[in-house]
C-alpha cells in the first residue's frame, strides 16, 4: 500500500530551554525517593533529545602542582 505526503503530519517539536539542577530541583521537590528521581532522569533521556551546553565541557577538578591559592585555603 503507497502513503501519501498528505497522511504525514508535520508538527513543530517544543524546546524547553533548562538546566541539570533545575530539572533535579523540580524532581525532587515531588518525591524524597532518589531511585524514582534517578529513573525519571533516565525517562527524560530516553524519551527526548536531550542537549548539554557548553558549560558542561569536562572540567579538571584536581591534578598537577598546586595552585597559588590552593596554599591558602589549606
Amino acid at each position: 500500500m503507497k502513503t501519501s505526503r498528505k497522511d504525514y503530519v508535520k508538527t513543530k517539536a517544543t524546546t524547553i530551554k533548562t538546566n541539570l539542577l533545575e530539572i533535579l530541583q523540580a524532581l525532587t521537590s515531588q518525591t524524597t525517593d532518589d531511585a524514582l528521581v534517578v529513573e525519571s532522569l533516565a525517562n527524560i533521556f530516553s524519551s527526548y533529545r536531550v542537549r548539554f551546553g557548553q558549560k558542561l565541557a569536562p572540567v579538571r577538578l584536581a591534578g598537577g602542582k598546586p595552585g597559588r591559592h590552593s596554599a591558602a585555603c589549606a
